[in-house]
């Protein structure tokens, strides 16, 4: 499995159509998509199979759109102000030289100071939509996440 990043990018959101049979979902979740450089320092993408794992009120979830921002905290998130998860929980950006490299360690001052939390299923019928741009795992899952 590929888990690459690629800072000051982003992958498009999924459409807002419905995904009823899961060889549409893993179809679209095995879509690369086109990158585009947004202008952002804070947008990735992810290259390969995975997602970034955020935190919202009602728990983690799982998205592959990597259209971040910091918060008043100085915290990454989502647009719509989910917490972007680390290894060590949420990110926490304290430099204007924030890079994060291919294996996904977060770079501040030219030191490593966190990892992104990425995960990937190797049974995609295990996860199921929600809106637009978020994913869950299933409670009885059939394949592992890794």
């Amino acid at each position: 499995m590929n888990r690459y990043l690629v800072m000051a990018m982003r992958k498009p959101e999924f459409s807002d159509a419905v995904i009823a049979p899961h060889l549409e979902l893993l179809d679209q979740l095995r879509q690369a998509g086109q990158l585009e450089m947004t202008g952002n320092s804070y947008d990735m993408a992810l290259k390969g199979d995975g997602f970034f794992v955020v935190r919202t009120e009602t728990g983690d979830y799982y998205t592959r759109n990597g259209a971040f921002t910091i918060d008043a905290n100085n915290q990454l998130v989502t647009m719509e102000g989910a917490y972007v998860l680390g290894l060590e929980g949420p990110i926490t950006i304290e430099s204007e030289s924030f890079s994060v490299n291919e294996f996904g360690e977060v770079i501040q001052n030219g030191e490593i100071t966190e990892k992104l939390q990425l995960a990937a299923f190797t049974n995609v019928s295990d996860i199921y939509k929600i809106g637009t741009g978020y994913f869950k795992e299933k409670q009885n899952m059939t394949g592992e996440k890794i």
